[in-house]
């Protein structure tokens, strides 16, 4: 269907858009240097005339800006116009999305929703999330170009070599040297600390030298920098977040509880820029009283809800958009989708859009790739993955290479995914670019294929009376595996500014159509596994607000990786490796919903796996019969701890050069002989991996020892049928049998020890294809290919075409041995993990990977030579959704808002609070109920702060009722009130006899007792003529809030001190509500001081050939200082610019 009639005007509005914010952002310039110029010239005293001038050349500049900012709000308002008629009901709103290019993917960005019913009404607020808001400048302010330079001048200072001669004028000392050595590091930790990280880096690589290539050669560069001249000046006001690349429109759309759509309404159009924060102008500040609100204008939306509905981020749902008979809003909503696409972009101004967003977010926020398994939040164990402090922090930030690096596969697979071409994304962006954690997990699902899926799929579920699984399939199944199925994903996660990113292809299940018999199969396989793994999705504990689902997901791991496995007893057969290899198999055997049975039985073409069907199979012996009744000590994953054996070695350790098992098994490949007595000896390895690699390699052998027979036979004998053989009863080394020209075997083991006339030589049949499989891995390019290389995989399989194919299966695996051997024991620990869910669980990886592999052949296509390359372009949208919506009952809230702390441990303390409010009875909650306002915290620290000078309270609060008596004008009262509450002096016995010790502080007195009028109350009240009571009663009353407000900072102080576990801070705090002690310091009202504290230095160069106008008067300190007298001369101006009044 063809794009609507207004699609070319809204291409042209869109191009007069990008001109017109390259024109605001150089008018925003020009207003601030217009008002630095105006402020130097009235500093410094200029003529009256030149002042004049500069105010009229910044209010030409305001003037200017104010038009430019009117020009392009115009053409945003023109845009939104343009596309309303495109969609002016809800008819031709849904046929927009028909007019899309379907053999492109459509990248939809996360939004986030916030909803809220009313009488008659659900109110939908849309947020745009972090990987949609620009923050960037593309422009340099002055200080940064001159930063820049600094830096790479010192770089290019760096490679200078040492003058050692003293007399050489060049002359350097050791102290010298080092400095210059480093002045280059200095610089770069200077722009870290004052622009961050990010927006350092971008500086750096737009100010890189044209000729910066001559610093990766040896010596000293030929050449000085050559700086580039074509570099943008820009203001940092330009830098104002906006939100872009979003849908044209969001549409709404409800599920009733029985899965129906209750209504579908779109909203108004979206802005092509929506500002995501108040509109900062440059120039002078507006006066406070003339100032609109900071919400107002283009940032209106954020705070007002009919603005947001007029922009397009607000819906409204109403009685008369409900399409569902019978549905009303008071039923809810199990599930409530905001969807939308950008219909007005092209696939190719989408992709070039995707990938300038990107390059902002990485140049202003940080944008990274995340190594699985990465902490999004701070525990006890850990801290996260990222914090904001590390963008100020050089040492975990390097400065940009003199020369760009080429990417990388993870950048590869993010450009291929999106459609974005290398010009539209710069690699240089992304931290962490060297992580190739998808190519690991297919390295590690294609070495253990043989040990988990391959035995299983072609010889413990193959009936009786069939050969099986062609081998076209079997390798088509391993192909799949490899290149597709990835249990973490098939693209590494990033993180843009503070916000983690999983990027997942999926696709519509109940409307994927297959492309090939082995798609159909697959799909076919998985549409019959979904069920019974979607039931047990109901099992798995969901937070629902209540603190007994809260405690068990506290209690629980993630889930995303095998956490245990079991063991069974040693023999003398194999090591507990190879018995955890057959409880595996036994286990999977007997599980009825295991993911490889129900695999085979849908090979098998069983439609339905129950009991009875499964009987029906053959299976055959396996490899150990264990007893699943014992469960020997722990094995460990990956490597045994050098310390202790049954504990895993540290995640950031590597395998021990001297005792590489990968290695070692690599070298066993290598050499050929033998190969099945060192997988045997490599299967008594003290750890699950080592006994795994060891198995999958001796099966491959295995394999291919086989492949390799068959063909042989069908050469000498073409007619003769070939069937695979047995599974052996043990593992291990089979006895001899003699060579004869006629020989009987059981099963592909016994190989290893047969020799094959004219064609293996010396050799038994395995040794022979072992040899021939490591002589394919050294002479050939032999490589393992992903998802992302299908558009090459010809070029890249050609090592296959050029090899027997009994060699393929264990030349790949030799490969992916080397990828493998120098991994840490993290990298390989959580890789085996997620490879053994794969084979068991994880039935979305698998459905993942019909996702990706449609992306791969959307992705792979050729240019106008015909030569193989990547079709670009993309569409964009964004979506979110809410689950279980309901209108809270009438009178309650599930929520009573948040509590905004100025720091953890305020917050901490906070919570514990409310929880003691909410735990007890009503009438016990006042002791909670604690008011901590500034005038009231303020007040009671006066009073902390004179009992910590010695003063009793009741003396202290004796002295604030005797001023407000005064104030009042009723101080002729207070000789009244001494008299009836008088103060009795601290230290008297009960005989009034004085204390003789000696005391840092002296007593109060002659004072009215504040405690005693406090407690009388009333009867104080009474002590005056009734004319006079109201104002005793205030002040009787202030007394009483003053006291409430010490008791309410003791109770917070003492709850802050526990919240960080200072028991004894917390006795004292409170001590001083029923033993009057001396206070500690009061910290609950204090801010956090968690900032960098630095000190400032100024240096001044003076120009010492400066002088002095004889209008200044000279004097002795202006003698005693001429070059400062003479610089302060000048930032004045002529003395007679000046008038005083």
């Amino acid at each position: 269907m063809p794009r609507p009639s207004q699609f070319d005007a809204i291409q042209t509005l869109r191009a007069q858009r990008v001109v017109a914010d390259r024109t605001l952002a150089a008018a925003t310039l020009a207003v601030e240097q217009a008002k630095r110029e105006r402020d130097r010239l009235i500093a410094r005293g200029a003529p009256r005339t030149a002042v004049d001038s500069a105010v009229t050349a910044y209010g030409k500049a305001v003037a200017a800006y104010v038009d430019a900012r009117a020009a392009r709000l115009t053409l945003v308002d023109q845009l939104a116009i343009e596309s309303a008629k495109a969609a002016a009901n809800l008819q031709q709103a849904l046929s927009l999305f028909e007019t899309l290019e379907g053999d492109l993917p459509i990248a939809l960005f996360p939004v986030r929703l916030e909803t809220r019913y009313t009488s008659a009404s659900l109110q939908i607020r849309i947020y745009p999330d972090a990987v949609n808001i620009k923050a960037h400048s593309e422009g340099l302010t002055e200080t940064e170009q001159v930063a820049a330079k600094a830096y790479w001048q010192a770089v290019w200072d760096a490679r200078l070599p040492r003058i050692d001669d003293e007399a050489d004028p060049g002359f350097e000392s050791d102290e010298q040297y080092r400095m210059r050595q480093q002045r280059a590091e200095a610089l770069w930790a200077e722009m870290v600390k004052a622009l961050r990280a990010p927006r350092a880096a971008f500086v750096v690589r737009v100010m890189r030298p044209l000729n910066a290539a001559l610093l990766d050669q040896p010596g000293v560069p030929t050449e000085s920098p050559a700086f580039p001249d074509d570099v943008v000046t820009g203001s940092r006001l330009s830098a104002q977040p906006v939100a872009s690349m979003l849908p044209d429109r969001f549409c709404a759309i409800g599920y009733a509880a029985n899965g129906k759509i209750a209504f579908r309404k779109f909203g108004t159009v979206v802005p092509d820029v929506l500002a995501m924060s108040p509109v900062i102008t440059p120039g002078d500040p507006v006066p406070p009283q003339q100032a609109e609100s900071p919400f107002s204008g283009e940032s209106a939306w954020l705070t007002d809800f009919a603005e947001a509905e007029k922009v397009g981020m607000g819906i409204t749902i109403r009685k008369a958009d409900i399409s569902l008979s019978g549905y009303d809003l008071d039923q809810g909503l199990s599930r409530l989708v905001v969807v939308g696409i950008d219909w007005t972009l092209s696939p190719n101004d989408s992709a070039a859009g995707i990938g300038a967003l990107l390059e902002a977010n990485g140049a202003s926020g940080g944008i990274s790739f995340l190594p699985i398994g990465t902490a999004t939040n701070n525990t006890r164990a850990q801290g996260a993955g990222h914090s904001p402090a590390f963008e100020r922090d050089p040492t975990q930030n390097t400065a940009p290479a003199p020369v760009a690096a080429p990417g990388t596969r993870a950048i590869d697979a993010l450009r291929i995914a999106f459609g974005i071409r290398a010009e539209d994304f710069d690699n240089e962006h992304l931290r962490n670019a060297e992580l190739d954690e998808s190519e690991l997990s297919g390295h590690m699902l294609n070495a253990l294929y043989r040990a988990l899926a391959g035995n299983y799929i072609e010889e413990y579920w193959t009936r009786a009376d069939d050969d099986g699984v062609s081998e076209d399939t079997l390798s088509a199944i391993r192909e799949h595996v490899t290149s597709y199925v990835r249990p973490a994903g098939p693209l590494q996660p990033i993180r843009v500014a503070n916000q983690p990113y999983g990027i997942l292809p999926v696709i519509a299940a109940d409307r994927y159509t297959p492309d090939t018999g082995f798609e159909k199969g697959l799909d076919d396989l998985l549409k019959l596994l979904r069920p019974s793994w979607e039931g047990n999705v109901n099992k798995v504990p969901r937070f629902d607000g209540t603190a007994a689902s809260t405690n068990l997901l506290l209690r629980q791991g993630p889930w995303a990786q095998s956490r245990s496995y079991r063991e069974v007893s040693k023999d003398t057969l194999g090591s507990a490796v190879q018995d955890s290899v057959g409880q595996f198999q036994h286990e999977l055997r007997m599980v009825p919903n295991s993911v490889f049975m129900q695999m085979v039985a849908a090979v098998q073409g069983v439609d339905a796996v129950n009991a009875a069907q499964l009987a029906t199979l053959a299976i055959s012996a396996i490899t150990v019969r264990p007893d699943p009744s014992q469960l020997p000590t722990t094995l460990p994953w990956v490597q045994p701890d050098a310390e202790v054996a049954t504990r895993e070695a540290a995640p950031d350790t590597h395998l021990p050069d001297d005792a590489n098992y990968i290695q070692d098994l690599a070298d066993a490949l290598d050499a050929g002989t033998d190969i099945k007595g060192a997988t045997a000896q490599l299967r008594k390895a003290p750890s699950l991996l080592a006994g795994l690699l060891a198995y999958a390699v001796d099966q491959q052998a295995d394999k291919a020892a086989e492949l390799l027979l068959h063909q042989v036979l069908k050469t000498r004998k073409p007619a003769t049928k070939t069937r695979r053989f047995g599974t052996p009863m043990t593992i291990g080394i089979e006895a001899a049998i003699d060579d004869e020209k006629s020989f009987g075997i059981t099963h592909a083991g016994e190989l290893s020890t047969i020799k094959l006339d004219k064609v293996t030589g010396d050799d038994s049949v395995t040794a022979h294809a072992v040899k021939q499989a490591a002589a394919v891995y050294k002479g050939q390019d032999v490589r393992l290919t992903s998802w992302q290389d299908l558009a090459f995989a010809a070029q890249l399989k050609q090592w296959q075409i050029h090899s027997p194919r009994h060699t393929r299966d264990l030349a790949s695996v030799r490969a992916s041995l080397d990828a493998l051997k120098h991994r840490t024991v993290g990298e390989l620990d959580w890789a085996l993990r997620t490879t053994l869910d794969t084979f068991d669980w994880r039935l979305d990886a698998w459905l993942t990977s019909q996702a990706t592999r449609r992306l791969a052949r959307l992705r792979a296509g050729r240019d106008d030579d015909n030569q193989p390359a990547i079709n670009h372009g993309i569409h964009v949208g964004a979506w979110g959704f809410v689950e279980d919506l309901k209108p809270d009952a009438l009178g309650t809230r599930e929520s009573l808002g948040h509590m905004l702390m100025p720091s953890m441990r305020h917050a901490a303390a906070a919570a514990i609070l409310r929880s003691g409010y909410l735990s007890n009875d009503p009438a016990a909650r006042a002791a909670y109920d604690l008011d901590l306002s500034s005038q009231r915290v303020r007040a009671a620290k006066a009073v902390f702060e004179g009992l910590a000078q010695g003063q009793a309270l009741a003396a202290l609060l004796g002295y604030r009722f005797e001023r407000g008596l005064r104030d009042n004008l009723l101080g002729a009262r207070i000789t009244t009130f001494r008299r009836k509450y008088p103060l009795r002096p601290y230290g008297l016995d009960t005989n009034g006899n004085a204390d003789d010790s000696p005391s840092e502080a002296i007593d109060a007195r002659d004072v009215v007792d504040g405690v005693a009028v406090l407690e009388a109350g009333n009867k104080a009240v009474n002590t005056v003529p009734s004319a006079e009571r109201p104002i005793v009663q205030a002040l009787v009353d202030d007394l009483s809030n003053l006291w409430d407000a010490v008791a309410d900072l003791s109770v917070a102080e003492a709850t802050y001190q526990i919240a960080q576990g200072n028991v004894d801070r917390a006795a004292a705090a409170l001590s001083v509500l029923d033993k009057q002690t001396t206070p500690v310091e009061s910290q609950v009202g204090n801010s956090p001081r968690d900032g960098v504290t630095y000190t400032q230095r100024v240096a001044l160069l003076l120009d010492t050939t400066a002088t002095v106008s004889s209008a200044w008067a000279s004097d002795a300190l202006a003698v005693a200082e001429p070059l400062l007298n003479a610089w302060l001369a000048q930032l004045l101006g002529e003395p007679t610019d000046f008038v005083l009044r």
